[in-house]
């Protein structure tokens, strides 16, 4: 993009605009620069109408790694239910894909005991590993094997999406100022101390006398 609308990008990210701002620094750029980067084909998508293609009869599962910490496991469950809320669809499930349940498995039973027509799988990851590649898509044909003639998706992970920078961003500047004593421990954190400055000690070095007695 050129120099000018890269500034309009900028303008957003430090701003707290959200998404009307962004939309309203977008409606500045040309067409065909913005068919060039992933904000500017969100806002062509986003201004042309309705494209919510979550359709009535699917449903939303969301699935993590799992863990055998059960705080990490309530997470998930935490973010399925401001996912629902956010988004207004009536069926989303959690899901772990190993180490606690509800499992894949479990989760797309209980999307199809609800009326669910199509199950859309949606990996809670980062990056396309091997758990994206392999792991996820088998589990999900097996759950499908067990409910024949309910069709489904795995979408693609969060990947290199740009507002996840935001995310990162917003996270390093919290702990900072919990850093800083400036506000308390996040939710993720409370009661563990983690968020803390910390410096490595010297190790202390033997002397020679030490080492030839």
């Amino acid at each position: 993009l050129p120099k000018s609308w890269e500034s309009k990008s900028r303008q957003f990210r430090d701003s707290s605009l959200g998404i009307l701002g962004l939309k309203a620094i977008w409606m500045q750029v040309p067409r065909s620069n913005m068919e060039n980067t992933i904000w500017g084909r969100w806002w062509l998508l986003s201004s042309s109408g309705p494209q919510d293609l979550v359709q009535a009869g699917d449903a939303v599962v969301i699935v993590d790694h799992g863990s055998r910490r059960p705080e990490s496991n309530v997470m998930l469950h935490e973010f399925v239910e401001l996912y629902k809320q956010r988004t207004g669809h009536p069926i989303v499930e959690p899901a772990h894909m190993e180490l606690a349940e509800p499992s894949i498995g479990t989760a797309f039973k209980c999307c199809v005991e609800q009326g669910a027509t199509r199950v859309i799988i949606c990996p809670y990851f980062l990056f396309p590993g091997r758990h994206w590649d392999k792991d996820i898509p088998a589990l999900a044909a097996q759950a499908a094997e067990q409910n024949t003639g309910v069709p489904y998706v795995v979408t693609a992970p969060i990947g290199l999406h740009e507002l996840m920078v935001r995310v990162v961003e917003d996270r390093m500047q919290y702990c900072m100022s919990h850093v800083a004593g400036k506000v308390a421990e996040c939710s993720m954190c409370a009661g563990t101390g983690r968020c803390q400055q910390l410096t490595s000690n010297p190790r202390p070095t033997m002397s020679t006398n030490s080492i030839n007695n």
